[in-house]
């Protein structure tokens, strides 16, 4: 069954009546190359249809693979002599996904040696933000194999290599499968399993013995749905508005720039409208890396004739085919994106007729920035000043700008800040309000927007309604029967240093390790140390 003809021209021969016989197969040269970690070739399949060639240019941009020779001759190469684990090939599996007669395979369809009596669920990848359709072909107890969904407009079809394969945690051994606790009220006591009675009787009993002095941690991670019932359940059932998230870090500094010029902390546009741009702005991300399928769509873009602009201190990937790379010094952005502004204005390139009728304080914007010329800031971004011109010269005449950033711009100390600057540089240009234009934040994690949202912060609940407003606290009262508190909550480094302090004495952590991703390790584990509960809800032991 191995060496039988597989994918979709086989089964074109076999509907057909196809057998082999007018034209019998030659004499194997054995031509295959299993050096991939994902990837397998069986190149005496190859029947030439340069499909893979194709989807590798055009949908990935990577451009990995060739025909070498001449008639008969002519064959798929990657390099002479050359492995293909050796080459730039980012493993998307697009290939393996287009290809008709199996010489292009992968790890997930030799396994799967039959699609009979496989399930295909519609979901959403659980990595990036970027939000990619997944069809997922299921036996009912684990994932057999994954393919993007073409209908879905964020990815059309094309998966970067951790949405496509990075599946095997669900049946891994070491998945947790039943409650672990410690038995005896020791420290020392080892985790052993319990039912979930037990357990959740526990969680229950102990989160309430210390109402008041405890937390919980939601997840960017986990749906709108369950972050929501976590901090109800914090502030309607144990009255504290001690509920963080990590994106308060990374997600929370794009939603309150964003808010204050525009009313609403999220992205204006979809990422489909990377197709319509003609300048893009990518600022503060490693989109090929962080963001693979946005970033292969920005690529798109730039082979097709779009102009790109990129603030970025590392000479990224698509730092090296930008029209414009302003290698700024860190902790610059702000100088950086004034100076930006500055020459806008100096090249008198501003939408007039837009800053009119859609904005205010243009003239006061004007006023401030004339201090950051780009001869000026140069001396504070490191960035020449004539490439800050050309960058303004190149966003202000685009007919369709567009800009997507990342958590280079927001995980600083002035992190709203930049998120505001950069929603300027798109007022000024009228980039907001039509296909291919608009402000779009590229998250790490899956739900990041979601946890926001849904209130996963110490000072607001859902909907980014502050806990100090009388009438959202009365509304609350309506809808949960609690009165709620008018103080905000504690965040994480506070919560830490309560419970060092003794003042905190237990937290729900969920979907997040935060010995692993917050700073000071140390200070993490000694406030750990300190508490009377640590409940930890997640798939594996961390």
């Amino acid at each position: 069954a191995e060496s039988a003809p597989r994918g979709a021209a086989a089964a074109l021969c076999a509907a057909t009546g196809a057998d082999g016989t007018r034209y019998p197969p030659r004499a194997r040269d054995g031509r295959a190359d299993d050096s991939h970690p994902y990837l397998r070739f069986d190149l005496e399949a190859c029947i030439k249809c340069r499909l893979c060639m194709q989807v590798c240019e055009d949908v990935q941009g990577q451009f990995v693979y060739a025909f070498a020779g001449r008639g008969e001759g002519a064959h798929l190469s990657w390099g002479d002599g050359v492995r293909f684990a050796d080459t730039d090939c980012v493993a998307c599996g697009a290939c393996a996904s287009a290809c008709p007669s199996g010489a292009i395979d992968d790890v997930d369809r030799r396994r799967a040696t039959s699609t009979a009596g496989l399930r295909t669920v519609r979901t959403t990848c659980g990595y990036c933000g970027v939000g990619c359709q997944l069809d997922v072909r299921t036996d009912g107890t684990d994932v057999v194999q994954i393919d993007g969904t073409r209908a879905a407009s964020v990815n059309a079809g094309h998966l970067c290599v951790k949405g496509r394969y990075a599946h095997r945690f669900v049946g891994h051994p070491d998945r947790l499968t039943t409650p672990l606790v410690r038995r005896g009220g020791r420290r020392d006591a080892p985790l052993v399993p319990a039912g979930w009675d037990e357990a959740l009787d526990l969680v229950a009993r102990k989160m309430d013995e210390h109402r008041g002095k405890v937390a919980a941690l939601s997840s960017s991670r986990c749906t709108n749905e369950e972050n929501y019932l976590l901090q109800k359940w914090l502030r309607a059932g144990l009255a504290t508005h001690n509920v963080d998230c990590c994106a308060r870090v990374c997600h929370g500094p794009t939603a309150a720039g964003m808010r204050r010029v525009r009313g609403t902390g999220a992205a204006t546009n979809s990422l489909a409208d990377i197709a319509h741009a003609d300048v893009i702005l990518v600022s503060g991300s490693n989109a090929t890396v962080g963001h693979p399928v946005t970033g292969a769509r920005i690529k798109q873009a730039v082979l097709r004739g779009a102009r790109l602009i990129v603030i970025d201190p590392r000479r990224t990937e698509l730092a090296a085919i930008a029209d414009a790379h302003l290698q700024l010094r860190p902790g610059s952005n702000v100088a950086l994106l004034n100076s930006l502004a500055c020459a806008l204005f100096d090249l008198a390139l501003e939408n007039r007729a837009f800053l009119a009728a859609r904005t205010t304080g243009a003239a006061e914007l004007r006023a401030f920035v004339a201090q950051y010329a780009p001869e000026r800031a140069e001396a504070l971004t490191g960035v020449p000043a004539a490439l800050v011109r050309r960058a303004a010269a190149l966003w202000g005449n685009a007919e369709r700008p567009y800009q997507a950033h990342g958590l280079g711009m927001t995980e600083h100390f002035q992190g709203s800040e930049s998120v505001m600057l950069l929603c300027n540089l798109s007022l000024l240009v009228g980039g907001f309000g039509r296909e291919g234009v608009g402000v779009n934040p590229l998250r790490g994690q899956n739900n990041v927007q979601g946890s926001c949202d849904m209130g996963s912060f110490p000072h607001e609940v859902s909907g980014y309604r502050h806990v100090s407003d009388e009438s959202v606290r009365a509304l609350l009262f309506r809808e949960w029967g609690r009165e709620i508190d008018a103080e905000p909550g504690l965040r994480i480094p506070n919560m830490l240093d309560a419970a060092v302090d003794g003042s905190f004495r237990g937290i729900y952590i969920q979907g997040e390790d935060i010995c692993q991703s917050d700073p000071d390790t140390h200070h993490v584990t000694a406030g750990l140390a300190a508490m009377e509960c640590v409940v930890v809800h997640d798939l594996f032991l961390n």
